[in-house]
């Protein structure tokens, strides 16, 4: 049996299933008890033609007993199919180097953000190259015909702790559905746009051009289909904002729905939780963001963002501690289990992309003294679960676009 468990693990060399690009860096692992023994980078041809043969390394943060060795072979760059040959050990699956190695994930994550619109009908989806992007598990082509949550949502005493007497509508439709619910969490989607966005303002040359077939909402300028996802996802975040600045955490059912249902069948009612200083941030650094990028494009929007970033750093301001969400009427989703590090980064987000928008030496303090609080002691960083407590430059690769 531990045979069989072991053979339905896959090979023990792991690397990208998807490839690797001719200049990108390219690293897979390997499971040994010792590093330093030969591998080799073989061309999938009928000759089967080594290009490359290197040692195997030891990470460089290898976690205790750890029996991975690390095999770096980014001097390969011709394009081709290619497998890892580790002597007396295993050989790899075959993978690809090619210049458009990710091209296929990238539509795909991007689909999949298309297909976990909220508020709207989605009907099934095909890509340009006729590749059906996702079916149920009855074998149809993912879609629902209607419009879903529009009643998105309700803030009550209960659930929300607004002390109103009575529950009113407030509104939270749009969005993209979760991780496999239909709920809506500000933590995930303004991460996830930080993450867009991110990948917007370093690589805009290479997705200027992606077509994914969208139109713009009407009345909405045209962008390009990339940011119109991207705008998806802040028109509904800036919904999740409080009049005073603060953001609900996120906007659920009390209970996870029947996950038989598609988004149009799924009837429950959904409440706004109470407010977060996690989700504030974020929403904070997201929406600074979203001012910035779409400045030039989209102005209506982007002076939606840069205001609803202020109102958030403003309610940061005046509430300096942790501040959990009261959660207890539910039981979806909390993202929140780590509160006491994901603040102080959420706030030092927040700052910074404030500061970057705006360039006002009020963000540039703030950001500088919610660094400094990562900054201890060299020493600390080496004990188990201290990286809040590490310098950060100490911890993490710093990447300028240049670089990348």
């Amino acid at each position: 049996l531990a045979g069989e468990c072991r053979a339905a693990r896959g090979p023990a060399i792991r690397m990208s299933s998807v490839g690797f690009l001719p200049h990108g860096p390219k690293e897979a692992t390997v499971e040994s008890n010792k590093c330093g023994g030969q591998f080799t980078v073989v061309q999938t041809t009928p000759e089967r033609i080594v290009r490359f043969q290197g040692t195997t390394q030891p990470p460089v943060q290898a976690p205790a007993r750890s029996k991975l060795c690390v095999l770096n072979f980014t001097a390969v760059t011709a394009p081709g199919e290619y497998v890892l040959v580790v002597e007396g050990v295993a050989e790899s699956d075959p993978f690809v180097i090619r210049t458009d190695a990710y091209n296929r994930a990238f539509k795909m994550s991007l689909y999949g953000l298309y297909l976990a619109r909220c508020g709207m009908a989605v009907p099934p989806l095909e890509d340009p190259d006729g590749l059906l992007v996702l079916r149920t598990s009855g074998g149809r082509a993912y879609g629902h015909p209607k419009a879903c949550h529009l009643d998105d949502g309700t803030v009550d005493d209960d659930h929300t702790f607004s002390g109103d007497p009575e529950p009113h509508f407030h509104n939270g439709t749009g969005g993209w559905h979760d991780a496999g619910d239909y709920g809506k969490y500000t933590v995930n989607e303004g991460f996830t746009l930080g993450m867009l966005m991110m990948a917007w303002e370093h690589f805009r040359e290479n997705l200027e051009c992606v077509d994914m077939g969208l139109t713009p909402p009407p009345g909405m300028p045209a962008v390009p289909d990339y940011l119109d996802e991207v705008r998806w996802g802040l028109l509904h975040l800036l919904k999740m904002q409080r009049a005073d600045g603060a953001a609900y955490h996120k906007l659920t059912p009390s209970h996870f729905a029947d996950f038989s249902h598609m988004p149009d069948e799924d009837k429950s009612v959904r409440f706004f939780s109470a407010e977060s200083s996690s989700a504030t941030a974020i929403l904070a650094a997201a929406a600074a963001q979203g001012a910035r990028v779409f400045r030039e494009l989209d102005p209506t929007l982007a002076n939606q963002c840069e205001a609803a970033a202020r109102a958030a750093q403003v309610w940061l301001f005046a509430n300096p501690d942790v501040l959990r969400a009261d959660l207890s009427p539910f039981s979806t989703g909390t993202y929140q289990s780590q509160e006491a590090e994901v603040d102080p980064a959420s706030r030092l987000w927040a700052a910074t992309e404030l500061a970057a928008t705006t360039g006002e030496s009020q963000y540039v303090a703030e950001a500088t003294r919610v660094l400094s609080s990562f900054d201890h002691a060299g020493e600390l960083c080496d004990k188990p679960s201290s990286e809040r407590f590490c310098k950060w430059s100490d911890t993490m690769d710093w990447y300028m676009p240049q670089d990348l």
